[in-house]
């Protein structure tokens, strides 16, 4: 059976095209095609694919036949590249094909991560003798193997300003026109903070729209009228996108002014430059925001290209170095992209608390106040008390007595959340209140630990806890809480800890960065610094120990939470954040 080849076999195989001694085969006319074509250091001579429409045309200038096609070629004198790398099922129907065809070399999509290590000393011995001979294979290779070394601040501050001198659009954006982007709204956050500027804006008078990248998950339906166009356009995937025939290197006739940029740019940020410069083209809105750093980057890039006055970013709560596992190889390129967008005067970039301000400030060497604190917003008397009936339902769904006491936490179940110190939290709080629930309402990437670790618990603790998973009605869960529970590291100002103080919800919570500046200084709303269970053990068993004493504390909340964070507020300091002339664009939210 034929196998990808891998480690000496692989670099065996790098190194016999690049010296001419074979003819490298591209197998699969994948849809991104096109942004490989661009940076790639090694690009097929021709390509198969078994789709007939495909044969005999061109695909980004190169010959595309079928599978058989493959007999005209030695396979001593071929290697096969196989590009649906993703679709592991689609790899190995493509090998079994291959293995029944002849004693092929099969290799893998160049990947800079993965196989950097092995191309790159093919290369060393010309770069230190220029004057060697050299194909346009061997001077390709070289000039995008070198482009991560040249990628700066610098390079790609250039090859943006000078793509904007060529756009006869720069400067016609419309007037009171906001365009807002997210990865996708699904429960988080920063698609609720995202949902509720998008709705703020348009309450002042703004032509105000969302633009994803994917489509809607289930849990936030409340967010967004995510069946409306107008509201949240999901854009298009590279599938829909790309017409490989428009332009020589693959690029649809409209992105092809951008693709000096394109081509600086790792190819997981490609895809989304291109769509938004195109949406944003076609929009032309005077004020661009983008929440989060996979998003913001490449929306930043595309708003300047389209001559967008004003473009807003928002980071995460911390920045990317404190989340290794959400930005893997990405933090480098992040942090270039970052230096470059800052220097142009069009772009901003945002935190949701003053903490999160200054983790963004030291890690791109920022002067105090080079990152703008825009806190989150809650809308006008949103999360009335809740109806005793409803909180009744919520503790017969759970399958709880209506006395006993309940804590909640509601919150993402990824690392930064801590979600394995809250099931130990809770685990020492059932067995010391055995009359007690947990409920935990979320999903994420940890759920299999989650549920791992609650199915560890002892008996008459583990049919105490509760793993409901995502939920849209959420907050209901809050306010038929006696306590929230939230063990997070990394937070800037967590909506749910809002929203439950809207609630009147007495909370027990780590000082994770910015929860503090949105908490009300009462005695039934607890801050502790530590990363360990007792104290918040200790904590809890406090609070539900006289928990209708603790509710009334807690009701105080509401009204000075409704005083500090409007959504009036959230859209005058992110239209001040963005550089937008308040006085010209004022209008009653």
């Amino acid at each position: 059976m034929t196998c990808l080849l891998e480690g000496e076999e692989l670099q065996a195989a790098y190194a016999d095209f690049l010296a001419g001694r074979v003819q490298l085969v591209g197998w699969g006319c994948i849809a991104p095609f096109p942004y490989y074509f661009l940076t790639s250091p090694l690009i097929p001579d021709r390509m198969i694919d078994v789709d007939p429409g495909k044969w005999g045309r061109l695909f980004c200038g190169l010959p595309t036949a079928g599978p058989e096609s493959l007999a005209e070629l030695s396979a001593a004198d071929t290697v096969i590249m196989i590009y649906p790398i993703y679709a592991p099922d689609v790899v190995a129907q493509i090998l079994s094909q291959i293995s029944r065809m002849g004693a092929y070399r099969v290799i893998p999509p160049f990947d800079t991560a993965r196989h950097f290590h092995l191309l790159d000393p093919l290369l060393e011995p010309f770069r230190q003798q220029p004057g060697l001979p050299r194909g346009e294979r061997l001077a390709r290779a070289i000039e995008r193997c070198d482009r991560p070394s040249f990628f700066t601040a610098d390079r790609l501050v250039d090859a943006i300003a000078q793509t904007r001198l060529h756009s006869r659009f720069v400067g016609s954006a419309v007037s009171r026109r906001a365009r807002l982007f997210i990865g996708r709204i699904q429960p988080g956050g920063a698609e609720r903070q995202l949902s509720y500027l998008a709705q703020g804006l348009a309450r002042a008078g703004w032509d105000s729209a969302v633009r994803t990248f994917a489509p809607p998950l289930p849990g936030a339906e409340s967010y967004l009228g995510i069946g409306e166009e107008t509201v949240n356009q999901v854009l298009p995937s590279a599938r829909a996108f790309l017409s490989p025939e428009q332009t020589p290197d693959g690029l649809p006739t409209d992105i092809a002014p951008i693709g000096q940029v394109l081509g600086l740019l790792p190819i997981d940020a490609m895809h989304h430059v291109a769509i938004a410069y195109r949406s944003l083209m076609q929009d032309r809105p005077v004020l661009v925001i983008s929440y989060l750093d996979l998003v913001n980057v490449p929306v930043a890039i595309a708003a300047l290209l389209a001559g967008v006055p004003h473009i807003l970013v928002s980071g995460r709560n911390l920045n990317p170095t404190h989340f290794p596992n959400h930005y893997a190889s990405a933090e480098t390129w992040l942090k270039t992209c970052y230096e470059a967008l800052l220097r142009f005067p069009e772009v901003r970039l945002s935190a949701n608390s003053s903490a999160g301000a200054h983790s963004y400030e030291e890690w791109l060497s920022l002067p105090a106040g080079g990152v703008v604190t825009v806190p989150n917003g809650l809308p006008d008397g949103m999360l009335p008390p809740l109806a005793p009936e409803t909180r009744t339902q919520i503790r017969e769904r759970l399958g709880i007595p209506a006395a006993a006491a309940l804590v909640v936490g509601v919150f993402r179940l990824a690392d930064e959340k801590r979600p394995l110190l809250f099931v130990e939290v809770a685990s020492l709080l059932l067995a010391a209140h055995p009359e007690a629930h947990v409920a935990l309402i979320g999903d994420g990437p940890r759920r299999s630990d989650v549920e791992t670790a609650i199915a560890g618990l002892m008996d008459g603790v583990s049919d105490r806890f509760h793993l409901v998973g995502a939920r849209s009605d959420a907050t209901d869960y809050l306010g038929a809480a006696d306590l929230v529970l939230h063990t997070a590291w990394a937070e800037g100002h967590p909506n749910v800890l809002m929203e439950a103080q809207l609630l009147g919800c007495p909370i027990v919570c780590t000082a994770s960065y910015g929860t503090a500046e949105c908490l009300y200084p009462c005695a039934s709303i607890r801050v502790l610094e530590t990363d360990q269970a007792a104290p918040l053990v200790q904590e809890a068993l406090s609070i539900l120990a006289d928990s209708e004493q603790a509710a009334m504390a807690a009701r105080s909340a509401r009204f000075w939470l409704f005083e500090h964070f409007s959504i009036r507020q959230l859209v005058t300091n992110s239209l001040a954040a963005a550089g937008v002339d308040l006085q010209t664009f004022q209008t009653p939210v």
